[in-house]
């Protein structure tokens, strides 16, 4: 197989392709490797094989997908299928390793689907996914969902039942959930059989009816949830998967999701986490997960959390005050702060400093003793600095709560600011007391063009300074 050793840099247009990238790679892939009506073993391990030697060449193939693919051999998307050890079916399928990155998932699991219609002609086939909330399973459905037309899913969210007394504001307790009639459900089903589906309504916080649904014509059931494999409903499936992402990924996943569906504020999600659904979650949802045939692990991949990115271009070269107001448009239309804070940099757990981006950053605002966090996934296209506009302010009782998730303080860096702010551009004067009270100016805007065309005013040019501030911080003390 072909490996790839060249490091590739970040451009406009890379950001452009790599966001995108997911899409397009399963149109290509539903074209390609799962012809209609093609049951020949030898042209799908062929076109699997082609398949791996393309992404392989593809910079947004993962690290962590990269090196599973060096250590394994071309017959890695093969299946087996071995007597149960549990004795509730006649048989179960063997997943050829204990965790596969994502995409690859996706081809193992219709595989294993495709293999089961065989073995059990006539029958719905039942697949249920759970995991970690924000671990990527709604995805990884929807996937699903393009190689099997008519497919049914069946998200467990709907089984939610606010009748029972929720304890002490935790709505992630597994007791909530109505198992009993999610497993009535799964067997009429399964005998072919109508059955009436609750509807959960989110905003309203409650049930709101029920719809009668039916086997489906493609005669594949997929439930996916956090409690998906609970112990009371998990022999109900012929087929199990688990997703995990690691804390960050699913961190990340939860807050924006949550924000969306339940008009949370991002501070009260955060809580939420850090107080009850990791806690339900190691206590209640990861035993069941390692019963699961096929086991995703999500990577976390820093594309998925930008949003609208910020541009920064920075520089080591002394400006006065002076030639920073002359070189805005309007220089009449300025506001200018003074702003004194503290930047707490938490490592995510099992990350190495100085290796990784995926850090975690609170401001703390030492004049109004406010803190603001910031996940500071920060990229580098030549001298910019790109980074996603995905911050809020938090209590400091988060702080803790995420320090309790297992994240740890790695740096402490202590700046004095002037702003200078007009419209959606700002240059921002620092001293860094860490950095030997050095000062930097900082030109910071949402579009690149108006960022650079800054830039040559103050004459940044000979003069850029490609790193963030953590990175500055950890190559002085590395020396």
């Amino acid at each position: 197989m072909l490996l790839i050793n060249k490091k590739f840099s970040l451009n406009k247009k890379y950001l452009k392709y790599s966001l995108k990238t997911t899409k397009q790679f399963s149109n290509f892939f539903i074209k390609n490797t799962f012809q209609k009506n093609s049951n020949s073993q030898s042209k799908i391990q062929t076109q699997t094989n082609n398949l791996i030697l393309r992404k392989e060449r593809n910079p947004l193939f993962t690290n962590e997908t990269k090196r599973f693919f060096s250590e394994t051999k071309p017959d890695l998307l093969n299946i087996q299928f071995i007597p149960d050890p549990e004795g509730v079916r006649d048989f179960i399928i063997k997943a050829p390793y204990d965790e596969i990155p994502f995409d690859e998932a996706v081809v193992l699991t219709v595989r294993a689907i495709k293999e089961l219609k065989k073995r059990i002609p006539n029958r719905t086939i039942l697949v249920g996914i759970g995991g970690a909330s924000g671990s990527g399973k709604t995805t990884f459905t929807e996937k699903l969902e393009k190689f099997f037309s008519g497919m049914l899913m069946i998200s467990l969210d709907n089984y939610l039942d606010k009748s029972k007394k929720v304890i002490d504001n935790n709505f992630d307790d597994y007791r909530l959930m109505d198992f009993p009639l999610l497993k009535k459900n799964l067997d009429d089903l399964k005998e072919g059989k109508s059955t009436e589906m609750p509807i959960y309504d989110f905003r309203g916080g409650g049930r709101v009816g029920y719809k009668t649904i039916s086997p489906p014509a493609s005669n594949v059931i997929l439930v996916e949830g956090t409690y998906a494999l609970h112990h009371s409903v998990r022999n109900a499936y012929d087929l199990t998967i688990s997703a995990t992402g690691g804390i960050h990924y699913d961190l990340i996943k939860r807050i924006r999701r949550d924000i969306t569906r339940t008009g949370q504020s991002p501070q009260e999600t955060l809580e939420q986490i850090t107080e009850t659904v990791y806690p339900m979650y190691k206590a209640f949802i990861e035993p069941d997960l390692k019963f699961a045939h096929i086991k995703i692990r999500n990577y976390f991949n820093p594309f998925t959390a930008l949003l609208k990115p910020i541009y920064t271009l920075k520089s080591d070269r002394e400006i006065t005050f002076d030639e920073i107001r002359s070189s805005f448009p309007d220089p009449q239309s300025i506001e200018v702060n003074k702003e004194e804070y503290n930047d707490i940099y938490l490592l995510p757990p099992n990350e190495v400093p100085n290796k990784k981006l995926y850090w975690i950053r609170v401001r703390h605002s030492l004049e109004y003793g406010t803190y603001t966090i910031h996940f500071a996934d920060v990229f580098h296209d030549k001298e910019f600095l790109i980074s996603p506009t995905f911050d809020f302010s938090v209590s400091a009782k988060v702080l803790s709560g995420l320090m309790g998730l297992g994240y740890k303080i790695d740096a402490t860096i202590h700046r004095k600011t002037q702003r200078f702010k007009s419209g959606n551009l700002q240059v921002l004067v620092d001293q860094v007391f860490e950095l030997n009270n050095k000062v930097y100016i900082q030109i910071k805007g949402d579009d690149n063009l108006q960022v650079s065309e800054m830039a040559k005013k103050l004459q940044f040019q000979n003069h850029f300074v490609n790193k963030t501030y953590i990175e500055i911080y950890f190559e002085k003390f590395q020396k």
